[in-house]
């Protein structure tokens, strides 16, 4: 289990999240934390039985959220019936990030010795 991800600063300017209610605000960052949790999954949330416990709500409230934001395309539930973080995967990744980073910084080491 990771203890940490990634919020980009974007979500400041983005007008999606700006309009949104405080409640469907604190719930996008309450999912992307439960997406976080199970890291491997690629934003793949639990169960929404296990989520309205975890975050200690009512699961018609939560499905009402999740519709919403479904619409603002910040979840989404897939064929499996699923629901998922959109994106999540791809805002998380710093594979690539930190690869080229580190050979970017070899090649700056090398020149230089």
């Amino acid at each position: 289990m990771r203890l940490w991800i990634k919020l980009p600063l974007t979500i400041l300017n983005d007008p999606k999240m700006g309009r949104m209610t405080d409640r469907l605000f604190r719930r996008t960052i309450e999912l992307f934390l439960l997406a976080g949790k199970s890291w491997d999954n690629e934003g793949i949330l639990p169960p929404v039985e296990n989520m309205a416990w975890i975050l200690r709500i009512d699961e018609a409230v939560l499905l009402e959220d999740l519709t919403a934001l479904q619409k603002l395309d910040i979840v989404h539930e897939d064929k499996a019936g699923s629901w998922v973080v959109t994106h999540f995967a791809e805002l998380q990744d710093t594979g690539k990030r930190v690869a080229k980073y580190r050979r970017t910084a070899t090649k700056r080491t090398v020149r230089y010795m």
